[in-house]
């Protein structure tokens, strides 16, 4: 469960440079995963300088260890429930060994049309873990298609999915090209609306 922490200039973890001029704004640290690590990395991350400059050479070498160090913590596997009550594990890890900045999560199936999801961020890999939590637990809870009569039908006129090859994965299962023209033929006469975007932050 997350937790606010709040600290004054993050003294006592992170001493300033005695030739530094610069003072910190009191910094609130949403942490992914409670503990003295995930603060410690988290508050290094969110260090404010009030005047807008940018840190001393120390504390940029800081940001930069704390951030290398993070690359032991992954791959991880994550539990979640969906809106059925079915448990679903996630196997998270960074989608380029070379680049920390990105994380996925793959459902651990077999399944065609398995979840996958994406998050970002420019300046930590935890807070790209942050994101990416919240995400898996918005679409898990979201259920777009249900059975009406043993034929496709959408749960509530709203559509979300992963484009693949021949077809589209929705709620953690694959629909062919096939059977979403049949689904969208049953609205003859309604309008629609199309919109395609990057995976990352769903």
């Amino acid at each position: 469960m997350a937790r606010d922490w709040c600290t004054r200039g993050a003294a006592g973890l992170f001493p300033r440079p005695r030739t530094s001029t610069h003072s910190l704004d009191v910094i609130h640290v949403k942490c992914p995963a409670p503990g003295p690590r995930a603060l410690h990395r988290l508050a290094v991350l969110l260090l404010i300088v009030q005047d807008g400059g940018l840190p001393e050479t120390e504390t940029r070498e800081m940001i930069y260890q704390a951030t290398e160090d993070t690359a032991g913590s992954f791959p991880l596997r994550e539990a979640f429930v969906d809106c059925r009550g079915e448990t679903r594990e996630f196997l998270i890890d960074f989608t380029r060994s070379d680049d920390h900045r990105s994380l996925r999560a793959v459902e651990m199936s077999d399944a065609h049309g398995r979840y996958e999801f994406t998050a970002m961020s420019e300046a930590d890999p935890y807070l790209a873990l942050y994101r990416l939590r919240g995400t898996i637990r918005r679409e898990l809870a979201t259920r777009y298609l249900q059975s009406n009569g043993g034929r496709l039908a959408l749960s509530h006129d709203e559509l979300k999915g992963r484009i693949g090859y021949g077809g589209l994965a929705i709620d953690g299962k694959f629909v062919s090209f096939a059977d979403l023209v049949e689904l969208i033929q049953t609205y003859e006469g309604f309008n629609i609306s199309l919109q395609i975007h990057d995976a990352i932050g769903v």
